[in-house]
């Protein structure tokens, strides 16, 4: 079987299910699947320049399942200070390195974390600042310079 069309049998089973959900009033079930079907879709796109706006509208569906997954115990704030509609980005690059961040740390730390994430522009720079703070006290800040072309 090809890739895509492993692809559109996925997302077509993640939408059954949700539909299967919302009907038996598993409705927190339905709304999870609902998210994840969108980040599915999101992710398998891949490869193309999305605005940073849409990217995190897709990053807030990707914490929710992340957040069934760690039970709770990862709670993240955005900082929306600037107008994200004009700005765009590699997709994925915020997920991304977000996931690879939280896999890194649930294998060190004890949970729970919040993150702060934050998205500062200086000059032609775009950089990626997100804060860990553990159940420990302990800050960790990471920075990653984010991809416009």
């Amino acid at each position: 079987m090809n890739q895509e069309r492993l692809d559109q049998l996925t997302s077509g089973f993640l939408i059954s299910a949700g539909q299967i959900a919302y009907v038996e009033s598993a409705f927190e079930t339905a709304a999870i699947l609902e998210s994840f079907t969108d980040f599915f879709r999101y992710a398998i796109r891949g490869g193309r320049q999305e605005t940073l706006s849409n990217e995190l509208d897709i990053f807030k569906k990707y914490i929710l399942f992340q957040q069934v997954r760690y039970n709770n115990l990862i709670e993240v704030e955005l900082d929306e200070n600037i107008s994200y509609q004009s700005i765009f980005i590699r997709s994925m690059s915020v997920i991304d390195y977000f996931d690879s961040l939280i896999e890194k740390l649930t294998d060190d730390t004890i949970l729970p974390i919040k993150a702060v994430l934050s998205v500062r522009c200086l000059e032609d720079n775009l950089t990626l600042c997100i804060e860990f703070l553990s159940n420990r006290h302990k800050t960790s800040t990471y920075t990653k310079c984010l991809d416009m072309s």
